[in-house]
């Protein structure tokens, strides 16, 4: 195959710009004063934010903002106590408590702790009295619960595998 000749004119007059560039340029530049428009509306809005806030910073009282708000119940109070209490608990304790006595035969159901009595009701099913019972125990064993007692037992009669829900009480020990 002969290779072809390499002819370079530099001294060729330009071609002429077809439509489609000259449309493509228009798109460009109606492209990038839309961006312009944008960006100054943004630094106009951030100037607005700004001062808006300098105002603010200028009434505050005490490092707050001044809101008007009305003053708390006393059962808002009460409750917001009670929710500071129940959330500084000493939770790591019940959950590793109950992390111990695990069993691959006992599904526990519900978690019900009552932080103000120190006391934790579980609910459960078990795949037989006797992992209903050896759950129990492993409760009993178990360090920061004490007086775990079965409260309540109860085979499913139309479960075939005849599996045992069951509940829980214990003393929950608060103290880290």
């Amino acid at each position: 195959m002969p290779m072809r000749r390499l002819e370079l004119d530099f001294n060729r007059a330009p071609s002429r710009t077809s439509g489609g560039a000259w449309l493509l340029l228009a798109v460009a530049i109606g492209f990038a004063l839309d961006v312009g428009w944008s960006h100054w509306r943004a630094r106009e809005e951030l100037r607005e934010l700004e001062a808006r806030l300098s105002r603010d910073r200028g009434s505050r009282a005490d490092g707050m903002l001044r809101v008007n708000h009305r003053p708390a119940t006393p059962e808002e109070m009460v409750f917001a106590r009670e929710t500071i209490a129940r959330l500084a608990m000493p939770w790591e304790g019940l959950f590793t408590a109950l992390e111990f006595a695990q069993s691959s035969r006992v599904s526990l159901l519900t978690v019900e702790p009552d932080a103000e009595r120190g006391t934790v009701i579980l609910t459960g099913e078990a795949k037989d009295y006797l992992a209903a019972l050896s759950y129990v125990g492993s409760l009993s064993n178990a360090k920061g619960l004490s007086r775990v007692h079965l409260v309540r037992h109860e085979s499913k009669p139309s479960d075939p595998r005849r599996s045992v829900l069951f509940t829980v009480s214990a003393q929950w020990s608060v103290a880290p």
